[in-house]
């Protein structure tokens, strides 16, 4: 058997350390997005958009495998407190439907809780960490004053 020196032997760790984080996120990524898949269940509409009950078992290993990628650095949470949207408003629904229907960049998931009460709209979101950026730009570029009716107009690019 050929030794090997201690260098060597700790680069050789660290490499192999580096390289089963990656697999280990893979692993995490694939669960979540598989626990996500399996938390929505009997869809339904409501209005213009599809509903779905959630699986709450699968709901809480959907969170475990975000929460853990979130501390890792893999994804980001933040949470988007609007200034000039107020969540009653034809302007909130139009953000959220955008988030529900074709967001601009992948989105992990988000939460925006509705209430008839007019308050900031308030919407928490999980991304990717690359995209953090453009979701902060996203996010400001519909925080816009709205008209006299509730709705805003049209966001700034």
């Amino acid at each position: 058997m050929t030794k090997l020196p201690g260098a060597t032997l700790a680069v050789l760790l660290i490499a192999v350390s580096i390289s089963g984080c990656a697999s280990s996120n893979e692993y995490h990524e694939a669960k979540m997005k598989e626990a996500h898949t399996a938390m929505l269940v009997h869809p339904h509409r409501n209005g213009e958009l599809t509903a779905y009950d959630i699986d709450q078992a699968q709901q809480k290993r959907f969170e475990k495998h975000r929460d853990i990628l979130i501390n890792r650095g893999v994804l980001f949470k933040e949470v988007y407190v609007f200034e000039n949207v107020r969540s009653t408003t034809p302007a909130a629904h139009a953000v959220i439907k955008i988030l529900l229907q074709s967001p601009p960049f992948p989105v992990v998931d988000f939460s925006a809780p509705y209430t008839d009460q007019s308050q900031p709209l308030k919407i928490t979101l999980w991304g990717w960490n690359e995209d953090k950026g453009k979701w902060d730009q996203f996010m400001r570029n519909h925080d816009i004053p709205v008209q006299a009716d509730g709705a805003a107009a049209a966001p700034s690019r």
